[in-house]
C-alpha cells in the first residue's frame, strides 16, 4: 500500500512521519454506526430571536451567564445518540472556542468559557463522539455585506479560515465530520482548497458543504434533508441545488427539532412562548429508523436556551426516542389515503349525489386503482351524504341499484392486498333522513342541518353497528360533526331542538331573539359532545380496535375546540391541506391520535406537491379525495405516471404528484417556464 508522507521541522531538523492511507469506506461505515447525533446551535442568534443576527459590535450581545455541556452530553447519551454536531462559529463570526484569531469569541463574552473544550470534556465523560459546524465564510471579513448572504458580498479572509480550522483541528481532539455553512460563501478559501487543508491536518475527518461546490466532498450534508439513498440528491433538501460529489460515502441530514412558528428563531433557541413547542418523538423516531434503513446519519438541531442548557420539552423528547430505540418500537405505516368521492355528483335535490347515481361501481376495479395509485388506506363509504348504505341487507336502505355489495367486498379485497379499509358517516347532514323526519330536520340543504337529537343519534349508532358488521370495515370518518348552522335553522329553532337544548343545559329555551352567544355555544359544545360519545361507544363496543377518524376544516371552531372529541379521536385530517394550522392545533389532540393532510379535493387550492417534498411534513398522514368520472374511477394510474405532471390541471395534477409519492417513486421536478 502508498504511504502518505508527513514532513515538519523539529528543532532545525526535517523529520518525516509515513502515516498509512486512512480507508475511508472503513471510516464512513463507522460514521454510519453513529446513526444519529445532536446537532447544537448556540450563538448571538440564541438572544436576537431571528436566524442570522448582523450589526453585532460587542461580544457581550451573547450574555449567557452558564452552560451545562454535561446536560448536552448526558441527554444525547439517554437518547441513543452517538455524536454531537456543535456550532462553532456562525456567519456573525462569533467563536465558540477560545480562538487566538479573534476577540470576537465566547472566552471575552459574559460567559469567559471555552464552550467547545468544555463540551469535549462532556463527550468524552458520556462516550459521545464530537463534530463540528463552521460557517465558511463571515460577515467580519473585508468584502462580504454584514447580514446578507454571499449574493450581496462574499467575505475573504483565506488565512484567518485556515488558522481557525487549524485550531479546530488541532487542539480538540478527533473531529467525526466538518459541516461547511456556504451561506455566505468560501471566505476566500475554494472547497477545492478547504478539503484539502483539513485532510492534512486529519485525515480521517470527513468534509461536507450544505451547497456550493460538491466536488471532493465525502459526506452528503441535507439542510432540511430526510432519509433516503445516497443515489436520491433529492434527500438533500431544498437547499442543495448543486450536482452531487462523486466521492460521497454516506449522506446526513439534518432539520430543527422546533416545527415551523410564528417569530423567533428555528434553528436557534426561539422565544419563551415556544417553550412547549416541539417535534414529536414519534417524527424523529420514524427519520431515525429511515436514516438506519438507508445508511444515513441524522442530526437533529436543538437550541440551548439563554442559560445554555436544552429546553425542558426537548430533553424529554431525546429521552423518548431512546426508549423507542431500546425496546425497538414499530412504529405503524405512514398514512397514505386516498378517497373516489360518491358524494358528489349531477341530479341530486341539493348539491349531493343523487341516490344510486354511482350504483354500478366495480369492487375490483376500485381497489385494482387504489393498489395502482400506493394506498395504503382506501377510504370509501358505508352510508353517504344522501342517506343511503354502501352495503346490502341492513336496516339502512342500500343505494338504488346497488350491483354489488359495495363496501363488505372492497374490504374483502382490500385487506387481500394489505390495505386497511374506512368506511364514512356525515354525522350533520342526511338527504334521505331529513326528508323522512320533518319534524326532526331543517329541511335538507347541502348544510349541516340535522339536530342531534335521540331520535337521530339512534339511527346514527344502528348505522355504525351494521355497516362494522356487515363489512369489517376497519374504521370509518365522521365528517361534519356541527350543530345545524344559523343558515338552516333560518332564524327559528325546531321544538325537537329546543328541547334538546333544555334537555342538554337544565334551562328553558330563551327564544331565538334572547338566546345569548355563550348559552348557544355551551349547547353546541354539549351536543357534539354527546353526539361523539354515542358514535364512540357503539364503534368500540362492536370493534374495540375500530378506528375513528374525524374530517375537521375548523378545529378551533369554538363548538368543538379542547373536546372531548379531539382528544379522544383517534385520526385527524384537515381539509385545507395546512401544516401550520394543524401544528397550531396539535395540543389539542390526545397522544395517540394521528394527524393528516388533505392534500388533494379542492383543485389548485392544493398544492400537493410542496406539501409532500417537505421533510418538515413526514409526521402527517397524506389524504385526498376526488370526484368520480364517469366510470366511477378518477383516470388510469398509468396514464398519470406516463404523463408530464404539469399537463395535468387542479385535482389530476395533484394525484398524479400523490401517484409518485405513495409508490415511492421520485417526483419529477416541475418543467422549466419558457421565456
Amino acid at each position: 500500500m502508498t504511504k502518505l508522507l508527513l514532513t515538519g521541522i523539529l528543532a532545525g531538523t526535517i523529520v518525516t512521519h509515513a502515516v498509512e492511507p486512512v480507508d475511508m469506506a472503513k471510516r464512513a461505515e463507522e460514521l454510519k454506526n453513529l446513526r444519529w447525533g445532536m446537532f447544537i446551535c448556540w450563538s448571538f442568534s440564541t438572544f436576537s430571536g431571528k436566524e442570522w443576527t448582523g450589526g453585532i459590535t460587542d461580544v457581550s450581545f451573547f450574555r449567557a451567564t452558564d452552560v451545562d455541556t454535561d446536560q448536552w452530553a448526558r441527554t444525547a447519551k439517554e437518547a441513543e445518540m452517538g455524536y454531537i454536531l456543535f456550532l462553532t462559529k456562525h456567519h456573525d463570526g462569533f467563536c465558540l472556542w477560545d480562538t487566538k484569531t479573534t476577540d470576537r469569541k465566547v472566552t471575552k463574552a459574559p460567559l469567559g468559557r471555552d464552550v467547545l473544550a468544555e463540551l469535549k470534556k462532556s463527550c468524552n465523560k458520556y462516550g459521545i463522539k464530537l463534530a463540528l459546524y463552521f460557517s465558511e465564510g463571515d460577515w467580519t471579513w473585508p468584502g462580504a455585506v454584514d447580514g446578507k448572504s454571499r449574493r450581496d458580498g462574499v467575505g475573504k479572509n483565506p488565512e484567518m479560515k485556515k488558522a481557525q480550522l487549524k485550531e479546530l483541528l488541532t487542539r480538540y481532539g478527533p473531529i467525526e465530520y466538518i459541516w461547511f455553512d456556504h451561506a455566505v460563501g468560501d471566505g476566500g478559501l475554494s472547497h477545492k482548497e478547504t478539503i484539502a487543508f483539513c485532510k492534512s491536518l486529519q485525515p480521517s475527518c470527513f468534509i461536507g458543504f450544505n451547497h456550493g461546490d460538491q466536488e471532493g466532498a465525502d459526506i452528503r450534508l441535507g439542510e432540511m434533508g430526510k432519509p433516503g439513498p445516497l443515489a436520491d440528491h433529492a434527500a438533500a433538501g431544498p437547499h442543495m441545488k448543486d450536482a452531487p460529489s462523486k466521492s460521497y460515502l454516506l449522506a446526513e441530514f439534518t432539520y430543527p427539532i422546533l416545527p415551523p412558528h410564528k417569530g423567533g428563531a428555528v434553528w436557534f433557541y426561539s422565544l419563551p412562548e415556544h417553550d412547549n413547542l416541539c417535534h414529536p418523538a414519534e417524527k424523529l423516531y420514524r427519520d431515525y429508523l429511515g436514516a438506519v434503513k438507508y445508511g444515513n446519519i441524522f442530526s437533529i438541531d436543538v437550541g440551548p436556551d439563554y442559560n445554555g442548557k436544552l429546553r425542558a420539552i426537548d430533553v424529554a423528547t431525546l429521552r423518548k426516542v431512546g426508549e423507542m430505540i431500546r425496546n425497538k418500537v414499530v412504529l405503524p405505516e405512514p398514512i397514505r389515503a386516498f378517497c373516489v368521492d360518491f358524494n358528489w355528483g349531477p341530479g341530486g335535490p341539493n348539491g349531493f349525489a343523487p341516490p344510486g347515481l354511482w350504483a354500478n361501481a366495480d369492487p375490483t376495479k376500485h381497489v385494482a386503482w387504489y393498489e395502482a395509485l400506493g394506498a395504503n388506506v382506501i377510504q370509501t363509504f358505508a352510508v353517504s351524504c344522501n342517506g343511503y348504505a354502501w352495503y346490502k341487507g341492513g336496516k339502512v336502505p342500500q343505494q338504488p341499484g346497488l350491483k354489488h355489495n359495495f363496501l363488505p367486498e372492497v374490504v374483502k379485497l382490500g385487506h387481500a392486498k394489505k390495505m386497511q379499509v374506512m368506511g364514512y358517516f356525515c354525522i350533520g347532514a342526511n338527504t334521505r333522513w331529513g326528508a323522512e323526519h320533518p319534524d326532526l330536520s331543517y329541511g335538507i340543504p347541502s348544510t349541516y342541518h340535522i339536530p342531534f337529537t335521540d331520535e337521530y343519534l339512534d339511527y346514527l349508532a344502528t348505522a355504525i353497528e351494521e355497516a362494522l358488521t356487515k363489512s369489517g370495515m376497519d374504521g370509518f370518518m365522521i365528517d361534519w360533526i356541527w350543530n345545524p348552522n344559523d343558515k338552516a335553522r333560518r332564524g327559528k329553532w325546531l321544538l325537537c331542538e329546543k328541547k334538546l337544548f333544555e334537555k342538554l343545559t337544565g334551562q328553558p329555551f330563551p327564544g331565538e331573539g334572547k338566546l345569548s352567544p355563550e348559552a348557544k355555544l355551551a349547547y353546541e359544545r354539549k351536543a357534539i359532545d354527546r353526539c361523539w360519545e354515542r358514535i364512540r361507544c357503539t364503534a368500540k363496543r362492536v370493534n374495540p380496535k375500530c378506528i375513528i377518524w374525524l374530517s375537521c376544516s375548523r378545529v378551533k371552531d369554538p363548538s368543538i375546540a379542547s373536546t372531548r372529541l379531539l382528544k379522544e379521536v383517534d385520526w385527524v385530517m384537515d381539509e385545507s391541506g395546512t401544516p401550520e394550522a394543524m401544528r397550531e392545533v396539535a395540543p389539542m389532540f390526545g397522544p395517540k391520535t394521528r394527524q393528516l393532510l388533505c392534500v388533494v379535493g379542492w383543485g389548485d387550492r392544493h398544492d400537493a406537491r410542496k406539501i409532500v417534498s417537505d421533510a418538515a411534513n413526514a409526521d402527517y398522514g397524506i389524504y385526498g379525495f376526488s370526484r368520480p368520472n364517469p366510470d366511477s374511477l378518477p383516470l388510469p394510474i398509468e396514464t398519470y405516471l406516463k404523463q408530464p405532471i404539469e399537463s395535468f390541471k387542479g385535482n389530476d395534477r395533484n394525484i398524479a404528484i400523490l401517484a409518485y409519492f405513495f409508490n415511492d417513486k421520485p417526483i419529477p421536478k416541475p418543467a422549466a417556464k419558457q421565456k
